[in-house]
């Protein structure tokens, strides 16, 4: 992504947006998200600061990989010839970091935001998720395939809460028939921590008769790499090589069998 693609008062930082001069945050200004999420966070700007006054992240601390812990669900739309022709995620964000994001965005009387901060906070992150597969990553018999933004989007304040909904879509019908299919939804670099949600985690629509479907869940690190990870500064955009290495255990995401006859 480059810096052109950001709003005038914002630059390119990660798969998402920063301020480009610490400043007092404007009414409207969708700042606080695209400046926190994953490696858009900076300890130079003012969200450090912020972040610290709302205390520790879930993780334990600030400074410590990963920084932001979304709870996910996941509905794969199929069209009348039983294709993948859609996915979509509804990520639910955790109460530390949605308070951090709502800070100088307008609100309503109830403390919610207003629609209109819903709509840019929404429109700018997933124009700049793009950039990192949307953390989704679709494979077919071994084979990464595309995927493209859908344009369907939205952000939801319940008060306490942030939920982005988004929809990717592949460029062309993705046949499943006779084949196994994998979904996995995670950050390489675990920045940002998912997981699947307890109650019906993964939907299919329209799905064919004969697939299967099967969910997987993160392993979990080895405590050797937990504690390698933890110790990356949250100004490290991205993980040593041999750090990344040790991320294998952290996606979520399902296998859909459709080998059957």
């Amino acid at each position: 992504m480059s810096t052109g693609a950001c709003p005038s008062a914002l630059a390119a930082s990660g798969p998402l947006c920063r301020l480009r001069v610490v400043a007092p945050l404007p009414p409207q200004s969708p700042a606080p998200l695209v400046r926190m999420m994953h490696r858009a966070f900076r300890p130079s700007l003012v969200g450090f600061a912020l972040a610290a006054a709302l205390g520790a992240l879930a993780c334990g601390s600030a400074s410590a990989h990963p920084h932001l812990f979304v709870d996910a669900r996941a509905e794969v739309g199929f069209d009348a010839e039983g294709r993948i022709v859609w996915l979509k995620n509804v990520w639910r964000f955790d109460e530390p970091f949605s308070a951090y994001a709502k800070q100088g965005l307008a609100h309503l009387p109830n403390g919610r935001l207003t629609a209109a901060s819903l709509e840019a906070l929404a429109r700018v992150n997933i124009h700049s998720l793009a950039t990192y597969r949307f953390f989704t990553f679709l494979k077919k018999a071994g084979k990464l395939e595309q995927l493209g933004d859908g344009g369907a989007q939205k952000l939801e304040d319940d008060g306490e809460r942030l939920t982005l909904t988004f929809t990717v879509t592949p460029p062309a019908p993705i046949e499943v028939k006779g084949a196994t299919t994998t979904v996995s939804l995670y950050d390489p670099e675990y920045f940002v921590a998912m997981s699947f949600v307890k109650d019906r985690p993964v939907r299919l629509v329209g799905a064919p008769p004969a697939c299967r479907l099967q969910l997987f869940t993160p392993t979990g690190l080895t405590p050797e790499a937990a504690a390698l990870i933890a110790q990356v500064p949250a100004s490290q955009r991205t993980l040593p090589p041999d750090l990344q290495s040790m991320t294998g255990g952290i996606e979520n995401g399902f296998v859909l069998d459709c080998t059957a006859h």
